[in-house]
This record gives C-alpha cells, sequence and structure tokens, in this order.
C-alpha cells in the first residue's frame, strides 16, 4: 500500500482529536489519496511534563504516513504488537517486540504502521540529553555525535528505559499535582542512563575515560548543599557544579570515600525530611501528600523503604508530636 498524505487542521488538537481524525473515513476535501484510505480504529494517548512526552498507540488497520518534525529531541519506538517501521530519510528501520529505535526528531520522516500495532514511545530533549554526556565524559560534546539507532529490547539497559517511560506516563504523570522534586530526578536519572548506558559515538571514549581525584573540601560542599536544599528539585549535576567537578566524578568519589552514591545520599536526606514533616505534621495532613511534597510518587514503594529506614510505618509517625 502507498502512503496516504492528508492535513490537519491548523488548531491546537488533543489527543482524542488527533485519534478521531486518523479512524475517521475521509472525504477527498480534508486529504490527497494516493491510494484508497482504509477505515479502521486508530487510539493515541499522550502526557508532557516539562520538555518530556510519552505516548502509547495503536492501530487496527495498516496506515502509511508522511512526517515532518521541526525539533531535534531524541524520540524512542517500540511496538509490542505486529510492529511498525520509521524512515529517517531514506532508511528504514523496523520496530517490533525484539527491537527499538532510537533516532533523532528531524531525522524522522515517515511512519508505517502495521495492522495490530501496538507502540509505545517517548521524546527526550537534546539539550538534556548532551549534557548528561558531557557530565559523564567531562567534555564538550562534539558536532555529529549519535546514538546507535537499533536498540535490543529484550536486554541491556533499553529494558531499564522502558519502565523508567511507563513509571513517567503511569505515576509521574498520574499525580494532580505533580511533584518538581519527582519530575527533576527522573529526568536527570533517565538523561544519565542514556548517556552512560545506550550505544553511542562516544561510548568507547567513555569506557576508557579515567576519573579525575576530588579533595575532602569539594567533596563536602557537595554534600552541605544537599543537606541545605534536600526539600527543592535540585539534582546531583547541581550537587556536581558546588563541588566544582563533573557528575561522573562526583559519583565516583561518592562510592570511594563513603560507599554510597549522590543518588542515594540525596534519597536519604528527603526521607529524613519527609519523617520530620510526618512527625510534626497538623492533623488535617495525609502520608501522601508530604511524601510527595518530598518526591516521592508511588507509596508503596515510600512506606516499604521508610519502615526499612525507620523501622517504623508513615502513618505511625503521622502527626505524632502534634
Amino acid at each position: 500500500m502507498k502512503p496516504v498524505t492528508f492535513s490537519m487542521p491548523a488548531i491546537a488538537m488533543t489527543t482524542s482529536d488527533v485519534s478521531q481524525c486518523l479512524s475517521a473515513e475521509k472525504t477527498v476535501n480534508s486529504f490527497r489519496p494516493v491510494s484508497k484510505d482504509l477505515v479502521g480504529d486508530f487510539s493515541f494517548s499522550a502526557q508532557a511534563l516539562g520538555e518530556f512526552v510519552g505516548w502509547a498507540g495503536s492501530s487496527s488497520v495498516h496506515r502509511s504516513l508522511q512526517v515532518g518534525l521541526e525539533i531535534d529531541d531524541y524520540l524512542f519506538f517500540t511496538d509490542h504488537g505486529n510492529g511498525h517501521s520509521i524512515a529517517t530519510g531514506s532508511i528504514s528501520f523496523d520496530v517490533g517486540h525484539s527491537r527499538g529505535l532510537l533516532t533523532s526528531a528531524d531525522r524522522y520522516s515517515g511512519l508505517e504502521i502495521g495492522a495490530g500495532s501496538i507502540a509505545e514511545g517517548f521524546s527526550v530533549p537534546k539539550d538534556l540529553v548532551h549534557r548528561a554526556v558531557a557530565d559523564s565524559l567531562e567534555c564538550f560534546v562534539p558536532n555529529g555525535f549519535e546514538f546507535c539507532p537499533s536498540f535490543d529490547l529484550a536486554t541491556g539497559p533499553a529494558v531499564q528505559l522502558m519502565n523508567l517511560m511507563r513509571f513517567f506516563r503511569t505515576e509521574i504523570c498520574g499525580q494532580l499535582v505533580v511533584s518538581p522534586i519527582a519530575l527533576a530526578g527522573f529526568q536527570e536519572m533517565f538523561c544519565s542512563l542514556m548517556a552512560q548506558n545506550m550505544r553511542h559515538s562516544l561510548s568507547q571514549k567513555l569506557v576508557s575515560a579515567r576519573v579525575s581525584s576530588i579533595t575532602p573540601g569539594q567533596l563536602r560542599r557537595a554534600m552541605e548543599f544537599a543537606r541545605a536544599n534536600a526539600a527543592l528539585p535540585i539534582t546531583i549535576a547541581d550537587m556536581a557544579s558546588v563541588a566544582g567537578v563533573s557528575v561522573r566524578t562526583l559519583q565516583a568519589n561518592f562510592r570511594s570515600f563513603l560507599n554510597t552514591t549522590p543518588t542515594s545520599f540525596l534519597r536519604q536526606l528527603r526521607f529524613e525530611g519527609a519523617r520530620r514533616d510526618l512527625i510534626h505534621a497538623a492533623p488535617t495532613a495525609t502520608v501522601t501528600n508530604i511524601a510527595r511534597q518530598w518526591g516521592f510518587v508511588h507509596m508503596g514503594r515510600f512506606s516499604a523503604e521508610y519502615r526499612s529506614h525507620f523501622g517504623v510505618s508513615p502513618s505511625a509517625d503521622l502527626g505524632r508530636r502534634s
């Protein structure tokens, strides 16, 4: 089947509007057919927070679409159904049960949706990813930097990234009030995992790069900054900046001197902050609201870790000294 080109209304559209437009039987005035259009169910939903966007879509019939995006963010494509293919200029990549695609949005030129496709995807800001690469390598990201486009969905770092994509859609975007701490932590974790684990043109340099040393004073500055600002949406990159070192150097020296990571250290500070607020909470306060203020979005995991840290449940501490 040849591609079908049609125009969307030049207005803001919700994801349900897009689904309806793609599913509805079209007239000669709404599209320019090069073959007969097929009518079938199409669904599409998207969640966006900050500069990150996660989406899911499915189609009961085969569809071909031409695409032109004026952004250069990184795009992940996966499919758990009968698959689809993505055109990036003259090259086409198949996306299915075992293989996903990571490409730059400005290269994305076409979409061939298979009948029975059940797709998921994610959009990640390129500037944040490149900042994570630079922090990991202690260097500037050169022109021409790129990720290996095809990746294994069954093993390796992509499994963790896929889980984080779903966590973004279901847990972070599912909150009525989104925690700035949770969003900042998610963004940094996702970009760092991409930079340090997905194959790219600087991967070999990452393997061979030496880690710089750090002075006790620099380590202390990072820790003091974290203690003073744990209630704010600070990141490990912020801690490294205060210490005057790269994220990679800070991580390595935290392991060497403290037998922990900056992420674990900051998380522990936030558990301690949440406990203080729970103990001194007003009668109208709830465990959920206090936990989310400190960046914890999954209440089951929060309660289990809280009990592990302090030997009591969050509800037992709630309002204990009010």
